[in-house]
């Protein structure tokens, strides 16, 4: 089986843990541990893994936050219960015997450490301690069990898996720098919120294979009308990575790929518009530009009821209730939303671009009145005392960019009522929609889910 995988590190230590996991449960005493050395892995960490994975599941469980799905002894046959008393009862004394034998046993330092040992050969012959307390502690289901547990089985899993990641990881991202496609792969840099100009670790699989998060030709779009400097293209990635390691050099450690404005405006704790969406700045330092506003403002709004859901259900599940049918359409929408082909520009800003990116409080702005279209009656609307324009949600400031030019727009068409409008700013257009989608839909469930599938 193939380890690797241009999803990015995390995944392929998934795919290693799984592998591992299927040599356990075959049931022919395969020797894990020379599998691992072949593979320069230390067996240690998976060993450390599944009693992380058990104490953390344990604590969920106390919590009520998930099911313990795991069959006891009493879910077994009896010929299963017969069995797994012989085995435990042949682990117990394999442990007895390697204990007694290992404090009889005389410890002589090595003269050189940094020497190869040539009995490491045949130590993978002697009782592996570390594989006796794994199987006393999991029975042939139980390893089946975790096995599942650790496998991605579709395109969905996977992604779904990146998401969690990455709403653990965020803030720790990195963009590319833009002169990237000028320089060989080993001279690639990337920028972080704290610290720019990074590389990537040479170990690691971006660290080799660094083309995979490049733009190639037939993914850039190239938009006569747009006036930004920077490429646009629907297939900006970021990095979302674990740590960074500073020695001669600043890298980044175990690293994934994420579509990039979808993952900005899933995760980012502070959100800018300019008045027509044109323009984003997520976290006062990465800007996102749209050609097509139209396409920036389902995209922020899909972003926001997202978030919405998200938030809802993590408050329904930490008060003992939960909506199955609804965190599945969550999964099945998120996957969608990252999914989006809609094309942008994205750069980094630099100290001087953001003394001057925001108009402040005392800027003007546009004045507003009528339903919240972003967070309903959930967020009081308010003026935003630091970058000025109107706070829409408790990230969302809209109205709050500096350069922006006089937008006259054309007529617009609801596509729910099908009247012609006369609108001064996108946040007008978005407050008709929601007022004329909730008539038409008595504010149901379906309704919501129409209005979501009409936005991309």
């Amino acid at each position: 089986m193939d380890l690797e995988s241009d999803h990015g590190d995390p995944i392929i230590l998934l795919n290693a843990f799984k592998q591992w996991l299927e040599l356990k449960s075959n049931g022919q005493n395969t020797n894990t541990r020379q599998w691992c050395k072949r593979r320069g892995f230390e067996e240690q960490r998976f060993y450390e893994m599944t009693k992380l994975r058990r104490q953390f599941k344990d604590l969920l469980d106390e919590c009520g936050l998930v099911k313990n799905e795991e069959k006891n002894m009493d879910d077994m046959t009896s010929a299963e219960r017969a069995l797994r008393h012989g085995e435990l009862k042949l682990l117990r004394g394999m442990k007895k015997i390697h204990k007694e034998e290992d404090s009889r046993k005389r410890k002589v330092l090595k003269k050189d450490m940094w020497e190869i040992d040539d009995n490491l050969d045949a130590e993978d012959d002697l009782v592996d301690i570390r594989d006796i307390d794994f199987r006393l502690r999991h029975n042939q289901r139980q390893v089946k069990q975790l096995l599942k547990g650790s496998t991605a089985i579709s395109y969905k899993d996977l992604m779904m898996l990146k998401i969690i990641l990455s709403s653990g990881l965020y803030p720790h991202i990195a963009i590319s720098d833009e002169f990237n496609s000028c320089k060989t792969t080993k001279e690639h840099l990337f920028h972080t919120e704290g610290k720019p100009f990074v590389s990537l670790h040479p170990m690691s699989y971006f660290g080799n294979h660094s083309d995979v998060l490049q733009l190639t030709e037939s993914e850039i779009i190239y938009v006569p009308e747009f006036k930004g400097k920077n490429t646009v293209s629907s297939k900006h990635q970021i990095l979302i990575y674990m740590s960074l390691l500073e020695t001669t050099k600043a890298y980044i450690m175990n690293s994934l790929r994420m579509p990039g404005a979808q993952t900005l405006l899933l995760f980012s704790r502070n959100i800018c518009t300019n008045r027509n969406f044109s323009q984003i700045i997520c976290d006062s330092w990465l800007q996102l530009e749209f050609p097509l506003p139209e396409a920036a403002e389902n995209l922020i709004l899909k972003a926001t009821k997202l978030r919405n859901t998200w938030d809802n259900l993590l408050k329904l599940k930490l008060e003992g209730r939960s909506n199955r049918k609804s965190e599945h359409q969550l999964s099945v929408d998120m996957v969608q939303f990252m999914n989006a082909e809609i094309g942008y520009s994205m750069k980094r800003l630099l100290a001087a671009d953001q003394k001057v990116m925001y108009v402040g409080p005392s800027g003007e702005h546009i004045s507003f009145t009528g339903p919240n279209p972003f967070c309903g009656d959930n967020w009081q609307v308010c003026e935003d005392d630091k970058y000025g324009g109107i706070r829409l949600a408790p990230y969302l400031t809209y109205d709050c960019l500096t350069g922006q030019s006089l937008v006259v727009y054309d007529p617009w068409i609801c596509p729910f009522c099908n009247s012609t409008i006369e609108v001064t700013s996108a946040l007008e257009k978005l407050q008709h929609r929601q007022v004329c989608d909730s008539q038409t839909t008595s504010g149901t469930a379906e309704g919501m889910y129409n209005y979501l599938q009409v936005l991309l």
